[in-house]
């Protein structure tokens, strides 16, 4: 008779060995996949929640556009705090362009092309405004400025929409020679402040809504697009991603795996009982 311990030890063996699933392979290829389906959801979601902050985006440019205003004062203090409340707003300015200052932003595509943006202060009664007039292809830009395209004179007025801020490094490169414009990377407000040497400066610049009139250049920069982007797109590959991973793994585990071999050996322990009785 074989003793009641020995059979409880055997059994507990036998328990441990009935987990195949927590051999190291398969328990290192479980978590990884788990971690790999987390990484998807969450990129996934994180899609969701950008196209949610694209639609908040696009209901304001909407909302802020659709009627022109005067140019508010407040973007003349300096309090950092204004600037939400005053990009995508339709603005009229009346001024005159200040071209000695004029200067280009560098690395700006259109429709594929390459090329600047042309960006000339505008004085006001109340300060001056940087506006974006426009954009110029690559060979135009390396040798402005050109007299085809020259800036216009005397009072003018213009429509356009206060653009959001921009943050890149500048990277100004100033003039070689005296007919030259100065070259920057972006339109840094504060940095180009103490460039341009001028003190006033509206806290954003402005995307003139024309360009040059019936010069060719610069063409206006095209308004913000209103589309909704991949955003909707790209979660759902995530998800899909997701889903492929469990349901791969799952049947991995199934066909070649563990639980293959578990429920090969429950088969053949039924035909053991069938053929005992």
């Amino acid at each position: 008779m074989t003793p009641v311990g020995n059979i409880d030890c055997r059994s507990a063996r036998l328990d441990a060995v009935a987990h195949p699933l927590l051999r190291p392979r398969w328990l290192i290829g479980t978590v990884l996949v788990a971690l790999v389906v987390t990484g998807c959801l969450a990129a996934g979601f994180w899609q969701i929640r950008r196209l949610g902050e694209r639609r908040e985006v696009n209901a304001q440019v909407r909302s802020r556009s659709g009627t022109t205003v005067p140019l508010p004062d407040a973007g003349f203090e300096k309090d950092s705090g204004v600037v939400d409340d005053l990009i995508y707003r339709k603005v009229k300015i009346s001024g005159t362009y200040d071209r000695s200052k004029e200067f280009l932003v560098r690395f700006r595509g259109r429709r594929g092309l390459p090329g600047y943006e042309v960006v000339t202060p505008l004085r006001t009664d109340r300060g001056t405004v940087l506006v974006d007039r426009g954009w110029v292809p690559l060979e135009q830009g390396d040798r402005w400025k050109v007299p085809s395209s020259t800036t216009p004179t005397g009072e003018v007025t213009i429509v356009g929409l206060l653009a959001p801020p921009e943050h890149g490094a500048p990277r100004i490169a100033r003039p070689t020679t005296p007919d030259r414009p100065v070259i920057t990377g972006s339109i840094a407000i504060h940095e180009l402040s103490r460039v341009l040497e001028v003190d006033d400066l509206y806290t954003v610049h402005v995307l003139a809504a024309a360009g040059a009139g019936n010069a060719p250049f610069p063409i206006a920069v095209d308004p913000p697009d209103l589309g909704e982007g991949p955003h909707r797109d790209y979660a759902i590959q995530w998800f899909l991603f997701a889903t492929v991973g469990v349901v791969g793994w799952t049947l991995l585990l199934k066909r070649r795996g563990p639980l293959a071999s578990r429920t090969l050996r429950s088969g053949e322990q039924q035909l053991e009982g069938v053929v005992e009785g």
